[in-house]
């Protein structure tokens, strides 16, 4: 699932960069205006709308959720945010991090999105890395790109990955929002609306959500490439868990259920970290609505049960 400071997608911005390609965060440099080269033929990243011309050497991996080298050396991921740029895009200037330092960052246009390219580097248990991460969306969604080589490659590849994470292409269509009602059981309460993403948590909890938190996050997302109900609904799970490096230690169910009068799937799984991760897919409209839960394993009960009613009582206006 995403993190559990869903109030505050920055921090699944970087928690995604640091457990899945190795990131972190760090300090500030001025703004400088970037143009990205022609490279090679774009190639769609599967379940994301972007499209890369990789450098030479890459290839689709989804290890990384994007493209990766053969000796697996240098990899880039790639990842879509239900948050505005504004709340994605770290600010360069309150960045404090012991272990990875920011060299310079860049504002830039990605995809025609305003976008913010970071340079970064660092070194642990001997072994020194280099990275560069793209920041880029608008008032309501976000791109997320983080491109990681071993520091002896950095010579061959910085100008290489630069220009593929520049050059991305973002295809995003204009689907209209849909209205939806639900009321989920157990404390969980509406604390977030952004017409993007409603969150819910239990009654009284501050914001941002401390950690472990249950919660509840309703998005609508594009429609899935994956054939089947079944498939789509995974492909969004584990993109979701993707973004917090997290990992299934074991799928619980997988079954068909009925939400707003139709044919949805729910999953139900049991992740890393000691946490129940709950998602069902409902189709609708263009794409289709996606109810993702998390709490703690020891709290599965009353939260799964709270879910589940989430999405049972799920209407579409």
């Amino acid at each position: 699932m995403v993190s559990a400071n869903v109030a505050c997608l920055v921090r699944a911005t970087f928690v995604f960069g640091l457990l899945v390609l190795g990131l972190a965060s760090a300090c500030s440099q001025e703004p400088a205006s970037v143009v990205a080269r022609e490279g090679l033929p774009h190639r769609r990243i599967a379940g994301t709308r972007v499209e890369l011309s990789a450098p030479r050497g890459f290839e689709p991996s989804e290890a990384v959720h994007g493209i990766a080298r053969a000796d697996a050396r240098a990899k880039l991921g790639v990842f879509e945010l239900p948050a505005p740029f504004a709340e994605t895009a770290p600010d360069p200037t309150q960045w404090n991090d012991a272990e990875l330092r920011l060299v310079r960052w860049e504002a830039a246009r990605v995809a025609g999105n305003e976008a913010r390219l970071y340079h970064l580097e660092r070194e642990r248990d001997g072994v020194a890395t280099k990275s560069w991460m793209v920041v880029c969306g608008d008032a309501t969604e976000s791109l997320l790109m983080v491109a990681e080589c071993d520091a002896e490659l950095a010579a061959e590849l910085e100008q290489p990955l630069r220009e593929c994470l520049l050059g991305a292409k973002w295809e995003r269509e204009s689907v209209p929002q849909l209205a939806f009602e639900l009321t989920p059981g157990a404390d969980l309460v509406l604390v977030r609306d952004d017409g993007t993403a409603h969150v819910y948590a239990p009654t009284g909890t501050p914001s941002p959500l401390p950690e472990g938190t249950p919660f509840l996050l309703v998005t609508q997302v594009p429609r899935s490439a994956a054939e089947g109900l079944e498939a789509a609904c995974r492909e969004r799970l584990d993109g979701a868990l993707a973004t917090v490096g997290a990992q299934i230690v074991a799928l619980e169910s997988s079954k068909e259920v009925a939400s707003a009068g139709r044919r949805g799937w729910e999953l139900v799984a049991s992740v890393d970290g000691g946490r129940l991760a709950w998602i069902t897919l409902v189709p609708a409209g263009a794409g289709a609505l996606v109810l993702q839960g998390q709490c703690p394993l020891a709290r599965r009960e009353p939260y799964l049960a709270a879910f589940r009613a989430a999405a049972a009582s799920l209407t579409l206006k």
